[in-house]
């Protein structure tokens, strides 16, 4: 995807304060030999891809498919998961390997609301979505779902955990290369394995340039959040709410436009979106600008406040598999730049302590929240 056409500007990165990373790395060093860190007993070393499929449940975050090599594009059928209830550091994350997915990258994926199957779409070959289950550990096709083609591009997937249905907005339908804007939400239902497809509000009123976009479930506001993206519409004269928040509340099926107070980020791509544990924050890393330029900016979003700040920036990612665990945001693989994949390194992101670690702590929240079940 060129971007060259595009013009922007960047803000200056703000400085990280690498003393107090020094200092928390001693910490943590401390608190893992201590606890016998279970993550440092792993032997499953992940290859570092671009665009993966992710998708999180309250315990593990599952990364499959990427692209291992930009140039060529090589794609490749590694999955794992990420254990959220041990501590790790940023090199020796606690992957788990599982039987290979599909083989691909820059595709969306989503649990069912029981957490008990992982969904995946956009698998090349097929209009079907795939599945795999966590009792069996097994994939297979979904072959009695069959979406309208199989050159869906550019589209996220969001899990709404009280009907169950996981949501599918925007994109693009790549046939012989020509690009056409999709104005269109599809619903799958799990359960039935149908699907239900309705069309999109104006572009120029609240859904704007939905193309590579970010978007995730607020708990908060039973609600899906979309942010970013870009299309080849962006070449007439551009909306004004183009960078803004859209807002989709499924239970009503009505979109809004969340007016943000504050400098709100630069319009970008390729960025990487998570939620906290209650919905109330959500957190946004690096991107690719209008002008080409992949950015390290790390923003929050406070839905309570509706307020956007800017955190400190770390590496520049584009393509990121990412999720908040507790008061950690975790940022991993993608791209460092328009052709090289991200070092093998795990970013740690406290975004109570606004600062960045050497490693977490076990995700306390997820007990929690399995405890009480008010993820839902």
């Amino acid at each position: 995807m060129n971007w060259s056409r595009w013009s922007g500007s960047q803000k200056s990165p703000s400085r990280t304060s690498w003393t107090s990373i020094l200092l928390a790395h001693c910490l943590c060093a401390t608190f893992l030999t201590q606890h016998h860190l279970f993550a440092l007993a792993q032997t499953f070393t992940p290859i570092v891809v671009s665009g993966p499929a992710y998708a999180r449940t309250i315990t593990k975050l599952y990364v499959v498919g990427g692209a291992q090599s930009i140039v060529p594009d090589v794609r490749i059928s590694q999955f794992m998961y990420l254990d959220l209830l041990v501590p790790f550091t940023s090199t020796a994350p606690a992957w788990t390997q599982l039987a290979d997915g599909p083989q691909q990258s820059n595709f969306p994926a989503a649990f069912s609301s029981d957490e008990k199957v992982l969904y995946v779409f956009h698998i090349p070959g097929t209009n079907s979505p795939w599945q795999y289950s966590i009792a069996d550990h097994t994939w297979q096709e979904v072959t009695a779902t069959k979406f309208g083609n199989a050159n869906w591009e550019g589209i996220g997937a969001v899990t709404d955990p009280r009907s169950g249905l996981i949501h599918l907005a925007g994109g693009y339908d790549d046939i012989n290369a020509k690009a056409t804007s999709l104005k269109i939400i599809t619903s799958f239902d799990p359960v039935s394995q149908t699907i239900d497809t309705q069309s999109l509000p104006p572009p120029d009123k609240v859904f704007p340039i939905r193309w590579y976009y970010g978007n995730v479930w607020s708990r908060n506001r039973s609600s899906i959040i979309y942010w970013g993206g870009v299309n080849r519409d962006s070449r007439v004269p551009v909306a004004p709410v183009e960078n803004g928040v859209t807002e989709f509340v499924p239970e009503l099926m009505n979109w809004y436009t969340m007016y943000i107070q504050g400098v709100a980020p630069a319009v970008r791509a390729d960025h990487c979106m998570a939620a906290n544990e209650d919905g109330t924050k959500i957190a946004i890393y690096g991107g690719r600008l209008r002008n080409n330029t992949i950015v390290g900016e790390l923003w929050i979003l406070n839905i309570i406040t509706y307020t956007w700040t800017q955190a400190a920036s770390g590496p520049p990612r584009t393509h990121s598999a990412c999720t908040i665990a507790g008061d950690q945001f975790l940022i991993w693989g993608g791209r460092a730049d328009l052709e090289g994949l991200a070092p093998s390194e795990m970013l740690i992101y406290n975004i109570v302590k606004a600062e960045y670690n050497y490693c977490t702590l076990a995700d306390q929240n997820a007990y929690r929240w399995r405890r009480h079940w008010i993820w839902r």
